[in-house]
């Protein structure tokens, strides 16, 4: 009897231990499987932040602008925007941003030096950099020779006025690069209720547009200008050829390149997905593409009015008495100083 139970006792304590053992392994296993399905967790909730963060882009594409190196006047990264801008004091915020209601950008060539001092002379005269406006002149620098570069940092230090560009190649043909780093930059530095991408062949009514913009309720979602409608896409044998537009068969509405107001939601969206935005060759229908998939309102206006010109530089056609713009398209040199000095004129 004594042996049967030491025998039971024994199997008993063995199953007991069994059975601990098991449970231990048990309880390992599920504390693994805590951890393991804690790093899925984590890692599924982080990539869906990033997800989410660009799940409005309109447009992918694996070219990336991280390299988009903005610099000032100097040609070094900005550090102090209040002095890069050159601005008032009463027109800088706490945050260090210069703040106006209408940032004005001229995208310009490097070698027009002269554009650049007829615009000074002639719509943008009698304007300081105010709380209404502010006028900067965009330049790519890239590639440039060194007396080039030199000339434009004496001219940005003398007017104050110049965005230097140094990882830009102003070229015809990289303007969609170009037009976004004068997005980024403007979201960067100055805090404004629009910003107007304009060109050197451009002459601004810079009181009517205030005036013009001033009506409107609200400042927000809008994108404004002489838009196009049901424009097909150049496919080769031309400057403006986009072969790779698939996106219709048609362009999507666009305003013409020569100037056109962004409100300033716009251009934060763009600026913060600057690295995913498709580069399409002609920055004007990259713009409208990038924005399609957002809620705006798009505002088609004769007064942006397109100065046509024969082929004796003579203006043919009229346009609207209340101008906000005018594009005078193929215009260079004495010819586009003596047709702005005529624009200048009270209307």
């Amino acid at each position: 009897a004594h042996r049967s139970r030491d025998i039971y006792e024994g199997c008993l304590y063995e199953s007991v231990t069994c059975t601990n053992m098991i449970l231990r392994l048990l309880l390992s296993v599920f504390v693994v499987q805590v951890i393991f399905i804690g790093i899925i967790y984590v890692t599924m909730i982080s990539n869906y932040s990033k997800l989410a963060e660009s799940a409005d882009i309109p447009l992918l594409r694996t070219t990336s602008l991280r390299s988009l190196n903005i610099v000032n006047n100097n040609s070094s990264p900005i550090k102090n925007r209040t002095e890069s801008l050159n601005v008032p004091e009463h027109v800088v915020q706490k945050s260090g941003k210069v703040s106006t209601f209408l940032l004005i950008m001229v995208s310009v060539r490097p070698e027009l030096f002269r554009v650049r001092e007829c615009i000074r002379d002639t719509w943008y005269r009698g304007f300081n950099d105010s709380e209404d406006v502010i006028m900067r002149f965009a330049v790519g620098t890239k590639g440039k020779k060194q007396d080039v570069v030199t000339r434009l940092q004496n001219e940005s230090e003398v007017h104050g006025d110049l965005v230097l560009m140094g990882h830009i190649e102003d070229h015809w043909i990289t303007p969609t690069r170009k037009t976004l780093s004068m997005i980024a930059w403007a979201h960067e530095n100055v805090d404004f209720k629009y910003f107007m991408k304009s060109e050197e062949s451009t002459f601004v009514y810079v009181k009517n547009m205030i005036s013009e913009l001033r009506k409107r309720p609200t400042t927000d979602r809008l994108l404004y200008g002489k838009m196009q409608f049901k424009r097909k896409p150049i496919r080769k044998n031309s400057e403006w050829a986009d072969p790779d537009w698939d996106l219709a068969t048609t362009y999507l509405p666009f305003p013409l390149g020569g100037g056109y107001i962004l409100s300033s939601d716009l251009v934060e969206l763009l600026a913060r997905k600057k690295d995913y935005l498709a580069l399409h060759p002609n920055e004007d229908t990259a713009v409208a593409s990038w924005v399609a998939a957002y809620h705006y309102e798009r505002r088609d206006d004769k007064l942006w009015c397109v100065t046509p010109f024969n082929k004796d530089k003579k203006l043919e056609g009229k346009c609207e008495a209340f101008i906000i713009a005018r594009f005078c398209y193929g215009l260079q040199g004495d010819e586009l100083r003596k047709w702005f000095n005529i624009l200048a004129k009270p209307l």
